[in-house]
């Protein structure tokens, strides 16, 4: 992992910006209910032209619940982008910071959590973003811990997480943003962007409802993805994790226990029978045969 860069001006300005390098610390030049000197002159300049589209769009950001201003300017940065490249070229014109450039993420995942069903737009923005910057990866990884955390994996994050952080936990996540922000990972999986090293602090042993639902349908649609590479496809992916043994026993057991049933993913008897085969290949993979 690339080390975090913490200037001396980070450090001076903790009272008035926090400790942006501690995971989940608050980032207090930005904090809801606060107003940014990062929003009129950061908008795309295409919509500068455009009042009544930036109104429109800045409505559906406060509806979307983007709660900050950096938010919002992401939001409608992404929303009204004619493609997936243009909304990567977009995001970096805005010119975050590296703090900022982190709510990119958040807000990349709050707009998937929130669409009826998966759309990959938001999977391949951030495909492009994990390809330039590392800490894209970083973040996401982050992320994955909170969602998963809000699913009832209290557990999920470990030492990791900021001592300071207070997370509240909520058992009514709706189904819909469990399986679409499972699928939106299972693909930056199946691509290569992220590793399956992301999931190194879950404890497969002991997984709430939510949490199998969301692991259960990660694991189906990357095998899915795989599959039609090939076995080899598979190996590769399921490969990284060997170097963690807790995390490949972990992810064995889950295949066997769970993942190879597609109890909760309402597939087909084809489809079912190809995430079987991809379950036996991983297995072989991670037991080291």
């Amino acid at each position: 992992a690339e080390p975090l860069r913490v200037s001396l001006e980070d450090i001076h300005n903790i009272e008035t910006k926090g400790k942006w390098w501690l995971v989940g610390a608050s980032w207090k030049d930005n904090m809801v209910g606060t107003e940014s000197k990062y929003s009129t002159d950061k908008m795309p300049d295409d919509l500068k032209k455009d009042q009544s589209m930036q109104e429109a769009l800045l409505k559906l950001a406060r509806k979307q619940g983007m709660n900050t201003d950096i938010r919002r300017t992401i939001f409608i940065t992404i929303m009204s982008a004619e493609d997936y490249l243009d909304a990567f070229e977009k995001l970096f014109k805005l010119g975050l910071n590296e703090v900022q450039q982190r709510e990119i993420c958040r807000v990349v995942l709050q707009c998937i959590g929130n669409e009826k069903t998966f759309n990959p737009y938001y999977m391949l923005v951030s495909k492009r973003l994990c390809e330039v910057d590392h800490s894209f990866k970083v973040t996401f990884q982050y992320c994955l811990w909170d969602f998963l955390r809000e699913c009832g994996e209290g557990d999920v994050g470990g030492l990791e997480r900021s001592s300071n952080e207070k997370f509240v936990e909520s058992k009514d996540v709706r189904l819909s943003k469990i399986v679409n922000t499972a699928k939106f990972y299972a693909a930056l999986i199946a691509d290569g962007a992220l590793s399956l090293l992301i999931l190194k602090s879950v404890n497969f042993l002991n997984i709430q409802k939510n949490g199998r639902i969301f692991l259960e349908t990660l694991f189906v649609n990357t095998l899915l993805q795989l599959q039609t590479e090939g076995a080899q496809a598979v190996a590769n992916i399921f490969g990284k994790a060997r170097e963690m043994r807790t995390l490949s026993q972990g992810i064995v057991f889950f295949l066997v226990e769970t993942v190879v049933q597609c109890k909760h993913s309402g597939i087909e008897e084809e489809e079912k029978k190809k995430v079987q085969w991809g379950c036996r290949i991983a297995q072989e993979v991670l037991n080291g045969k």
